[in-house]
């Protein structure tokens, strides 16, 4: 397994280094670096004196050259992660991909960014990126260390991020923003902004300087425009029809109708799914999809034996997830008179429905569920309850 380092850059935000620190040092090795700020954290590292952006940086990846770290994860303390857990292993993924060579998780929608493509595009893949933005990455030390030690001129940092983004695509490596793990990034505070007049002309002589003239900034910003996705990804669309859903853009869709559908351009496949199990192999999809479906599948029949299709039907959809996979229903539920006005649909969905039976407390076992599910989010589309489901295996 790749070695990683983990850099957590403070200056003034000492309560939430400390947090970070707390949560990433049980999973990696943690080195946190304060910039002589006026409270400290309590679990200061290393002490630098406040030479802003590039002290806390060069401080950083001198550590990971000193200690040999083929991966540097340099993190801003005002960064704000809400699942701590979702970023290790997706730092775990990152650091496994051979043609990866700078990675940083999506951004939430707020959050103060300049490089637009980073923002979340919910389709929980990673995905190609023109450059990443220096406050949270991971990267490659071999890379890293080319710019290493920055020079005095440069008292912002600005360009450090474009440079190392420009370096790891000259050298044939992957820059990648990862939709499956989010952050926020704050608006700066007033007393940390900087003069942008100075800091725009160390930028263009920094990149200048490392050959990058305007031509090739503009491809580099403008190269992964269109989502460029990193791996191939199924999803299966239940109950499909003639127009199957794709919501998070997997590279190979999948669907199943009760009826035979001719689709040149994917794959529809015929099965009633109330008596048959999902014609694909275990562990096949990374996402399955379920739009006006469910309600139509029975609790209970007799053929004659008692069997519980939406219990197997979700066995099914269970097992042929990938470990982590994600389901999404969106069904008309209760109270809405949409859920029962159809004379079809003979399962009535509620808000417990997911999260008591087959999440949390599972009661759904005591008619056979084998699986379990986490619910990630449950909201309301109108009538429609649209929830998403993380398998756990």
């Amino acid at each position: 397994m790749p070695s990683l380092l983990v850099a957590i850059a403070n200056y003034d935000f000492s309560e939430n280094a400390d947090t970070l620190k707390r949560k990433l040092s049980p999973n990696f090795p943690v080195v946190l670096i304060d910039a002589t700020s006026p409270r400290p954290p309590k679990t200061t590292d290393i002490s630098i004196p406040n030479t802003y952006y590039p002290g806390l940086w060069n401080e950083a990846v001198s550590q990971a050259i000193t200690g040999n770290y083929d991966w540097l994860f340099f993190i801003a303390s005002d960064v704000r992660v809400s699942d701590t857990s979702n970023l290790c292993k997706s730092l775990e993924r990152a650091t496994g991909h051979e043609q990866l060579g700078v990675w940083t998780p999506s951004l939430q929608k707020q959050s103060r960014c300049e490089a637009k493509l980073a923002f979340n595009k919910n389709t929980d893949a990673m995905r190609g990126c023109g450059y990443v933005e220096g406050f949270c990455f991971l990267a490659r030390t071999s890379i890293v260390k080319q710019q290493h030690p920055l020079p005095d001129w440069n008292r912002s940092g600005w360009g450090v991020d474009v440079v190392t983004s420009f370096l790891a695509k000259e050298q044939g490596y992957w820059v990648a923003v990862d939709d499956r793990v989010q952050i926020y990034h704050p608006r700066a505070r007033t007393n940390h902004r900087i003069d942008k007049t100075p800091a725009l002309e160390d930028y263009a002589k920094y990149r200048h300087d490392w050959g990058i003239d305007d031509e090739k900034l503009h491809r580099l910003f403008t190269a992964d425009s269109h989502t460029v996705y990193m791996s191939t990804t199924r999803s299966l669309d239940l109950g499909c029809g003639t127009r199957p859903h794709n919501p998070f853009g997997a590279t190979e869709l999948h669907g199943i109708d009760i009826r035979s559908i001719r689709n040149e351009q994917l794959t529809v496949k015929a099965a009633d799914l109330t008596l048959e199990p999902i014609p694909y192999p275990a562990n096949h999809f990374d996402y399955i999809t379920a739009y006006d479906f469910i309600e139509h599948i029975p609790r209970i029949i007799y053929t004659p034996k008692r069997r519980f299709p939406f219990i197997e039907l979700m066995n099914e959809i269970w097992r042929c997830l990938k470990p982590g996979g994600i389901l999404v229903s969106h069904t008309p539920a209760y109270p809405n008179g949409e859920a029962f006005q159809d004379p079809t649909h003979v399962n009535i969905i509620t808000e417990n429905t997911f999260p008591c039976y087959f999440s949390n407390d599972l009661w759904a076992k005591m008619y056979g569920f084998t699986g379990k599910f986490e619910v990630e989010t449950q909201d309301w589309d109108g009538p429609h309850l649209h929830t998403r489901l993380r398998a756990t295996k």
